[in-house]
């Protein structure tokens, strides 16, 4: 952690990660109560990626561990007075943790009193490598009872002491006889002339208190794993060949293997009855909160059970700190942007003239990114933000695509701008008599030519173009279903519904956007120009498949295509 500081003129911080990795640290959260608490929220929730230092302190206990060591003398002190208050805090039960404390203690005051010898000043990075060698070098040996139950012991703690019954496990042939390391100077030729001990002897020392242990043993147990890998010996001990075939002792050999069978995948399905029944009617009450959205469409068409997971049971996956953006954030950074552009210019005719100077406006453009990236990455509204780093090249990423859409919009131009992320909340109303809550955000409205157009936003991959042969695909699931068809249709639906205006749908695709991209879609070969020409075959559908979802003999079920579940969320809880 000492190492992941980062100094500047004006501030001093830690990366994150080894940050959030003491804060959930349990014994940092006995010491540090709600403090620590309290912190690791603020970080999560700022999405502080880099933490200034000045946060870091809060309490006596923080305020120690997150301290600065400049001098070796400070770095001693500074593990001497954290280990004396994780003393304080390791419960009196817990005994094999108090040992391993007991022990790094006994390091540090070793590692301290060298130092004091020593004429040098070291460097602090010095001492947190002779530090971690120390540590890494330390053997904890087991203490029990010595009258009382099973004792686990190492083989020289066994000296002198006699069992009627003996398990040894790890009983492979480098655990037993332990490699011998020769850690001296003193070649061994040199060694073996003057009489100097050598690895032979320790190999017959092993075998000794080997030999010893089984003298008056009436059951002797040795267990080898015989599995081949990269860190171990596979192979038994030599011990064992010696006592079978020099010794002929007679033993019993049995081999222990676990079986692993995949089980039978039963197929999940949830009847919607009772409480389920509830959350699902509460889609139909009109003072309900609840409202079905195109991407939850999209979630029951794709596999019913998850939006069962999801929408029903309110389910989802939990929110971690990361410095990589995801593509919803991506998305939002983007639509931010663009709203925040085109928004002083409501009912206003957009010209080319206009959009010329919106495009030479840099510093109008670097405004919004920072106000959207403040909002959505950073997550700090309306603060000032410095990018660095992997902010910065996302920044430019979203700006060419902003001024690509800038370009195409002035080769589209003069028409007038209407409405950004339009927000309409109404009911479908279905065959069956049932009126549905939904509940829409239209990326952008605009007219030309005396026709409404719906646009769509699409930063990430469009799954099948923006062509289709078949209205049904629409609402079958398959992993290259054209959903945003789907979504751009019920964004047309609903504001045909709200101001009675011919819609054509359009999508901006910044995978195939170009000088002068196709933006409409195409059904059996056909350019769509007006919703009006498939708004009859898209609706029918489209009820049908709501009728379905509120239908209480239809369960939630998995979906039949596996492919669906490749980035579900819920796939482990369906056991896919």
């Amino acid at each position: 952690m000492q190492k992941a500081v980062r100094r500047s003129k004006q501030t001093e911080t830690i990366y994150y990660k080894p940050v959030l990795a003491l804060l959930r640290q349990p014994y940092v959260q006995m010491a540090a109560g709600k403090e620590a608490t309290e912190l690791k929220a603020e970080i999560e929730d700022k999405n502080l990626f880099q933490v200034p230092t000045e946060l870091l302190h809060k309490g006596e206990f923080l305020t120690l561990l997150f301290s600065n060591c400049t001098t070796a003398d400070g770095a001693i002190d500074y593990f001497s007075e954290l280990a004396h208050l994780l003393e304080n805090v390791i419960p009196p039960e817990n005994k094999l943790d108090r040992e391993f404390l007991f022990y790094y203690k006994k390091s540090v005051n070793l590692l301290r009193l060298n130092l004091e010898e020593m004429p040098m000043d070291l460097q602090v990075e010095t001492v947190y490598k002779l530090l971690r060698q120390l540590v890494g070098s330390v053997r904890i040996p087991f203490e029990g009872e010595p009258l009382a139950g099973l004792q686990v012991m190492g083989m020289l703690e066994t000296r002198l002491l006699d069992f009627d019954t003996v398990i040894i496990p790890s009983f492979n042939d480098d655990m037993l006889p332990r490699k011998q390391r020769n850690n001296s100077l003193i070649p061994y030729g040199i060694r073996k002339v003057f009489g100097l001990p050598t690895y032979e002897d320790s190999d017959a020392v092993f075998s000794y208190n080997f030999y010893r242990l089984l003298h008056r043993a009436k059951t002797v147990y040795l267990i080898y794993d015989s599995r081949n890998n990269k860190v171990k010996n596979s192979e038994i001990s030599r011990f064992y060949n010696q006592l079978k075939y020099l010794y002929q002792v007679p033993m019993e050999e049995r081999t222990v293997a676990f079986e692993i069978e995949s089980r039978k995948k039963e197929p999940l399905s949830v009847p919607k009855q009772g409480e389920v029944r509830e959350k699902l009617l509460q889609y139909l009450n009109l003072n309900s909160n609840k409202m079905l959205s195109a991407s939850s469409i999209n979630d029951y068409i794709n596999c019913p059970l998850s939006f069962y997971f999801g929408r029903v049971l309110g389910l989802s996956e939990q929110d971690e700190m990361s410095e990589m953006m995801e593509a919803n954030t991506f998305g939002s950074i983007f639509h931010e942007v663009m709203q925040d552009i085109y928004k002083p210019y409501k009912n206003e005719i957009i010209t080319k003239v206009l959009l010329s100077e919106i495009i030479k406006n840099d510093y109008k453009i670097e405004s919004c990114l920072m106000s959207a990236f403040a909002k959505h990455y950073f997550k700090r509204a309306n603060e000032k933000i410095e990018m660095t780093g992997y902010s910065l090249l996302m920044a430019r990423i979203i700006k060419k695509y902003v001024l690509k859409t800038l370009h195409f919009d002035k080769q589209r131009a003069p028409f007038t701008f209407l409405e950004g992320e339009q927000n309409i909340l109404t009911q479908i109303s279905l065959p069956n008599g049932q009126k549905v809550n939904v509940k829409v955000i239209i990326d952008r409205v605009d007219e030309k030519d005396g026709l409404v157009h719906i646009i769509d936003y699409k930063t990430g991959k469009v799954t099948k173009g923006l062509t289709f042969d078949d209205m049904a695909e629409l609402f079958t699931a398959s992993p290259q279903r054209p959903k945003e068809i789907m979504q751009t249709f019920l964004y047309s639906m609903i504001y045909t519904q709200q101001y009675k205006k011919e819609i054509c749908p359009n999508v901006y695709s910044f995978k195939q956007l170009k000088d002068l991209p196709d933006i409409s879609f195409s059904y059996q070969k056909e350019e769509i120009l007006k919703y009006s020409t498939v708004a009859e075959e898209y609706e029918r559908l489209l009820k049908s498949c709501l009728e379905k979802l509120f239908d209480k003999s239809v369960p939630f079920t998995q979906t039949e295509d596996v492919e669906n579940c490749k980035y579900c969320p819920f796939i482990k809880i369906c056991r896919r």
